[in-house]
């Protein structure tokens, strides 16, 4: 594989709960007229699959690219069979429905997925009273959990939590809700334009574009061109990087077990 940064082609979803936020604070970005909710910005789901824009691969799909380079553009050792990362900015003008993701368990005994969804969100912007429902309250039963949500009594079960611009949230599957070396990177820039330099070359990230690093790019240096403001996502290693700092942190395995669905 020649590996560069990769930019693709985003995906985009008209859902009640959008207004026209995402064209609007991201600058000229081609999108339908009307309600914006989501843009999939790196997507390798069914036919949502981003189509390579630049460099040697253009024209190619990330799913392309999935089979045919798992190790390099993901993780030594690792195979699909989709790519591992859903990558979205979304529009919550309104309040979005209360869902339930599987973990990895659920999806593949009740749904036959290879695998569940686990979720963080990082709020780019917030409104001044903006608050988030996710989890369940302690000690409710069945019954108590099935007549709220049949009237939509959300607050009476779920815990509601307010949340700011610059917050992280973490969601596991089973919740209602500097390049790393060894694994793919995800590059998302919400502020002004980097460069990317790698072994191969330079790339430009601007404002609201996004790229893939491959695992087999190498060392990587970005250097903004101003003031960057840059998200970064990848899939960590469970047992390096969560669960042996939790040890390491006084957590027994019951704990951390609990957490993380292991």
């Amino acid at each position: 594989m020649n590996a560069y940064p990769i930019k693709m082609t985003y995906h985009v979803c008209s859902y009640y709960f959008g207004e026209r936020l995402i064209p609007d604070l991201l600058g000229e970005r081609v999108a339908p007229d009307g309600v914006v909710a989501e843009t999939w910005e790196i997507s390798d789901y069914k036919d949502t699959t981003g189509r390579v824009t630049n460099g040697e691969y253009a024209g190619k799909t990330l799913h392309d690219l999935v089979t045919g380079f798992p190790e390099e553009l993901v993780r030594e050792g690792w195979s699909g069979p989709h790519f591992p990362l859903l990558e979205k900015v979304l529009d919550a003008s309104h309040m979005l429905p209360v869902h339930l993701h599987p973990d990895d368990e659920t999806a593949q005994k009740k749904h036959g997925e290879p695998h569940g969804k686990t979720e963080a969100w990082h709020i780019l912007w917030a409104a001044e009273e903006a608050t988030i429902l996710a989890g369940i309250k302690e000690g409710l039963t069945r019954e108590e959990l099935f007549e709220a949500f049949k009237v939509q009594d959300y607050d009476a079960v779920m815990p509601r939590h307010p949340v700011r611009a610059g917050d992280t949230v973490y969601v596991p599957g089973g919740i209602i809700h500097t390049a790393h070396p060894e694994c793919c990177l995800t590059l998302s820039n919400v502020g002004d334009p980097v460069r990317i330099e790698y072994s191969g070359g330079t790339e430009r990230l601007e404002w609201a574009e996004s790229c893939v690093l491959p695992a087999a790019i190498g060392e990587v240096r970005v250097i903004p061109e101003g003031e960057a403001s840059l998200i970064s996502c990848y899939v960590p290693d469970l047992e390096r990087d969560v669960i042996s700092p939790l040890r390491e942190a006084g957590y027994s395995d019951e704990e951390i077990r609990g957490q993380i669905n292991v």
